[in-house]
């Protein structure tokens, strides 16, 4: 009888290890880095504050310690295997920061574009290599209507992982300043990317997408429940942080609350998809404690590079975000 039982457990086990050879877990991350600026002047953009001249004194010291707060999240994310990024300048600097001593041991691939920002901030992905290769990206444009000031693009991405497509957008969109009034224009963004979701829908019915950033709004906003379409049979998808925001979580600290601005949404080829499957219970906002004020009159909110003029050496203003999401290995 105990030699039966042990030859069914070592059945068992084989059909485990067979199961866990046959997929593995991928992280997808998003983070703002909060002004992640260069110490050079560009014409072309209003980076004036940011200069060595400047009332901030950015200097190239400044911008090295930056850096290295940067790594320092990503490797306490655990290096994801997909990192969408908002307030970058330009390629410099991400080049730069892929040159810090971690994470110029990695595989990570650069996938920019310049936007019409007039301040220069673009949005970008950092790309394993282990995951997939970047094959197409491109900038869609929001339409502010006219006499706006531009802003950011909402960059799509494709990745080729294995034989399977899997698309992804980077956003940040305008600002809450001005108030109620700015809505209007993060509902001109909530359409620009539901027509990236209607177009890739027609042309890669079968790819997952996962729309990762700074929306500027929160999960019960209205310009993010248009995007998913909520209520309407053809919504495309869930947001995997709207419980967590319910719950009163957030990545963004101002007047001693929380806002979940920080999202990641996730199309409905990835419930229980065939090759791809979100992790149920898997998103997170990561306070760190490294990067969280600890006391005093910000306590609890992150801890960062500047408060007004004055120099703090922190990360950012906002925490970053996670999902999980499973791989499935024919």
């Amino acid at each position: 009888m105990n030699r039966m039982l042990g030859i069914i457990w070592v059945l068992l086990m084989g059909v485990t290890s067979v199961c866990a050879q046959q997929q593995d877990t991928l992280r997808f991350a998003h983070f703002n880095t909060e002004n992640l600026f260069d110490t050079e002047d560009d014409p072309a953009i209003d980076d004036a504050e940011f200069l060595p001249s400047s009332k901030l004194e950015w200097t190239p010291e400044r911008y090295s310690i930056k850096l290295g707060k940067i790594e320092e999240v990503f490797e306490a994310l655990g290096f994801p295997d997909v990192i969408s990024l908002c307030e970058v300048e330009n390629m410099r600097v991400l080049e730069d920061l892929l040159k810090q001593p971690k994470l110029a041991k990695l595989d990570y691939q650069i996938v920019h574009r310049n936007s019409p920002d007039g301040r220069g901030i673009d949005v970008a992905f950092l790309v394993r290599k282990q995951f997939g290769k970047p094959v197409n990206v491109v900038g869609k444009g929001v339409d502010l209507g006219p006499n706006s000031f531009p802003t950011r693009d909402i960059l799509v991405l494709q990745v080729k992982s294995g034989k399977h497509d899997f698309f992804f957008t980077a956003n940040h969109w305008p600002s809450r300043r001005g108030g109620e009034s700015s809505s209007a224009k993060r509902m001109a963004a909530a359409r620009a990317a539901l027509s990236i979701v209607d177009s890739l829908g027609k042309k890669f019915p079968q790819a997952p997408l996962v729309m990762m950033g700074d929306f500027n709004d929160t999960p019960q906003d209205t310009s993010i429940r248009l995007v998913l379409l909520e209520g309407k049979e053809k919504s495309w998808g869930f947001n995997s942080f709207f419980s967590l925001a319910e719950q009163g979580e957030g990545t963004h600290f101002y007047r001693g609350e929380y806002s979940m601005l920080d999202q990641i949404i996730c199309s409905k080829q990835l419930e229980n998809g065939k090759h791809f499957s979100f992790v149920p219970g898997s998103a997170r906002v990561h306070r760190f404690s490294f990067m969280t004020e600890q006391d005093g009159k910000y306590k609890g909110a992150p801890k960062r590079t500047y408060v007004g003029n004055k120099y703090m050496g922190g990360y950012s203003d906002h925490f970053p975000v996670s999902i999980q999401v499973l791989r499935k290995k024919p």
